[in-house]
């Protein structure tokens, strides 16, 4: 479905509407209406006054004197209806309806979402484009970080237009971005295996992997590493390790709880290099190394002001020797608490889901990738430049049971935990 654009459509955001004409502004009427009005008074008083008489004439001179009152009474009336319509009109009360009151309210005074044009299969672009946009919003550090970032000024550049069509009189309904040409930018720069080819797609995790290592954009980690081997001592080791992002590893053939991917990642138990290597990379497979260990144990040594996650839907099947998703939905949590032994950090935050993506389809490097962000505290779907439309938490908790790529957004201290979950969105 095309979306349609927000000046034709029911209007959102009031501000963008025309200012009342001059015509519709004007308060005095001129000397033509003043002798309308004089005119059409008087021959109706006329009327009135051989509507009275004209009993007396119907009787004594003839019947059709009685029709005498109706020419005045005619000619008095049509005057006054000319009159009224040279009255100025005047505008009808502003009136907004409910949803649109709403929707006011919940966004918060941010910008109203546009699509970006798709046709070169660059769905793997745009949406983690329009995530992009949305944590660059007013004078955020996100904002600054990517700024600073010299090799990714195109596309700091591309988020700057972005941003720019949305907060102008008349947005656009899509925008004018030309996302291939930030594909062929990519290839020549921070992506080099991006193909240039349309029509072929790349992961999007992949892609925002480099935009964070590019931006220096890290969580500082400490990573424990206990090896146990068989007749030998134990070996210990303790290193900082930042992460671009925390990537969850998932097993095809068994279903698990959000949760417990994330306990998983912070404390792996006992596994042999072999699975440690596997999991890592987002792949499933088994150990053949039985004499040896690692225990992995992860913890943040400060409370970052946002991180993303990823759930590594796709792994390589050694039968088929190909890559394959796990379609299983998962309770993703939209208000996150990390526990002492997750986080080391005293002051430790209280996190929420503000955007996320999904992918639709049966690999990564082909399907659909769908943005959804969280503007003020109203939920909307970006799929492209085909639909872009608000939603409802209930509709948004479902897709985030889908997610592939979820950012979390530290609570602010003014706000508790809960104040981004109204039940009541539309």
């Amino acid at each position: 479905m095309t979306i349609q654009s927000v000046q034709a459509a029911d209007p959102l955001l009031p501000v963008h509407q025309a200012p009342p004409s001059k015509e519709e502004s004007l308060s005095k009427t001129d000397w033509k209406t003043h002798s309308l009005v004089v005119l059409s008074t008087l021959l109706i008083g006329i009327g009135v006054s051989l509507a009275v008489a004209s009993i007396y004439f119907a009787v004594i001179v003839h019947p059709m004197a009685a029709l005498l009152p109706a020419v005045p009474l005619i000619l008095g009336v049509a005057m006054a209806t000319e009159h009224d319509k040279r009255k100025p009109i005047k505008a009808p009360p502003s009136t907004v309806d409910p949803l649109t009151r709403y929707l006011q309210k919940q966004m918060q005074g941010m910008p109203y979402p546009i699509g970006i044009h798709n046709d070169s299969a660059n769905c793997w672009i745009n949406s983690v484009l329009q995530i992009l946009s949305y944590l660059c919003q007013g004078q955020s550090s996100f904002r600054n970080r990517l700024q600073k970032a010299e090799n990714l000024s195109p596309l700091f550049s591309a988020i700057t237009h972005l941003e720019m069509e949305m907060n102008s009189s008349t947005p656009p309904a899509i925008s004018s971005l030309n996302t291939q040409r930030l594909r062929l930018w990519l290839h020549n720069t921070i992506m080099p295996e991006a193909p240039i080819d349309e029509g072929r797609h790349v992961d999007s995790a992949e892609l925002l992997v480099k935009i964070l290592d590019a931006m220096q954009c890290t969580i500082p980690i400490e990573e424990q590493n206990i090896i146990k081997e068989k007749g030998k001592s134990d070996k210990k080791s303790i290193r900082e390790a930042p992460y671009s992002l925390v990537a969850l590893g998932m097993k095809p053939n068994k279903k698990e709880s959000f949760m417990t991917l994330l306990k998983r990642f912070f404390y792996s138990g006992f596994e042999s290099e072999n699975e440690k290597i596997a999991r890592e990379i987002g792949k499933s497979e088994e150990s053949s190394d039985e004499g040896k260990t690692v225990e992995t144990k992860k913890c943040l040594l400060s409370s970052p002001e946002d991180f993303f996650i990823t759930l590594n839907r796709f792994t390589y099947n050694k039968s088929s020797k190909r890559t394959e998703k796990i379609h299983h939905p998962i309770d993703v949590s939209f208000s996150l608490e990390l526990s002492e032994s997750q986080c080391k950090s005293e002051d430790r935050k209280n996190y929420f889901v503000n955007a996320f993506i999904e992918h639709e389809g049966l690999s990564a490097n082909s399907g659909h990738y769908i943005a959804y962000i969280l503007v003020g505290k109203q939920w909307f779907l970006l799929s492209d430049h085909k639909e872009v439309k608000p939603i409802s938490l209930t509709d948004a908790k479902k897709a985030l049971e889908r997610a592939y790529i979820i950012h979390y957004q530290q609570v602010p201290q003014s706000e508790s935990i809960d104040v981004h979950l109204d039940e009541k969105q539309v």
